[in-house]
């Protein structure tokens, strides 16, 4: 009887360390989704594996003047499984040089990456089932 009350109490403790931890890597708290920005450009660098897929384009802002500066974006996706399930997409479905264009959330700390929301590769449009967006606005 003791021994199970122990166990219980190790496995409860267990838990209690483990779960804030995981719930904390499927957080998009580093990402403003109250905000949606789109870029294009051409797709330098695909990683197709768990627990995100990531795509790394050079590109500018949609809007962006004719001269802006090129920007280099990580723009992570989801599982594998989910951007097949889900979004439509295999890892053939893409490859580096492709034309691209992306939208998402961007990060809340203004670095160049963003949580992907959908995408249109060479013409294509490709959704992805991410979290919920609030906003709209194209900055």
């Amino acid at each position: 009887m003791r021994k199970g009350i122990l166990r219980a109490f190790v496995l409860m403790m267990a838990f209690w360390v483990v779960a804030p931890i995981s719930w904390a890597h499927h957080s998009t708290a580093m990402f403003d989704v109250g905000k949606v920005v789109t870029y294009r450009g051409t797709i330098t660098k695909i990683v197709w594996a768990n627990p995100h897929c990531f795509i790394y384009l050079d590109g500018v802002l949609e809007n962006a003047a004719v001269n802006a500066p090129i920007e280099h974006w990580a723009v992570e996706g989801q599982s594998p499984s989910v951007m097949v399930n889900h979004g439509g997409w295999d890892e053939e479905t893409a490859k580096v040089g492709d034309k691209i264009s992306v939208t998402g959330n961007p990060r809340r700390d203004g670095l160049p990456m963003m949580l992907l929301m959908e995408a249109v590769i060479n013409g294509k449009k490709f959704q992805v089932m991410a979290r919920q967006s609030q906003g709209s606005d194209n900055k």
